[in-house]
């Protein structure tokens, strides 16, 4: 059995979906405890960073499960997070400065923090246009 059809399988078990047919005709809906939970953890946890490879797409995706005002703020978070974590980043960057000459120790963690940083800056800058 795949992962998926495993996990469908325990959200089934624990009432979160619905499983209608057999075999390869199963059809999954969600059920009224499964958009609850579901509402409930878009309202209250938040996206993080690499748990999914692009968490807050998926919660941009299924914000219609939520009101559009908790999907707003859960976007503004995330872009002040990214903030922080550039910030964060390119304070690494500096504190290697003059150690990341070719053959120093800090030359690929001193590269690392600056393409982290680049990549945090495009990521806000989509989500803020969002």
């Amino acid at each position: 059995m795949s992962r998926v059809y495993s996990e469908l399988a325990r959200l089934t078990a624990h009432g979160l979906v619905t499983a209608t047919g057999e075999g390869r005709g199963t059809t999954y809906t969600i059920s009224d405890a499964g958009r609850e939970a579901l509402a409930t953890r878009m309202r209250d946890s938040a996206p993080g960073f690499p748990v999914l490879k692009h968490p807050v797409a998926l919660r941009l995706l299924l914000g219609h499960v939520v009101d559009s005002e908790t999907t707003l703020a859960m976007l503004r978070d995330h872009v002040l997070a990214l903030a922080k974590e550039r910030d964060a980043l390119l304070e690494v960057r500096e504190s290697l400065r003059g150690n990341d000459a070719p053959g120093e120790a800090f030359r690929h963690p001193r590269a690392s923090s600056r393409t982290g940083a680049s990549t945090t800056s495009r990521t806000r800058a989509v989500s803020s246009a969002t």
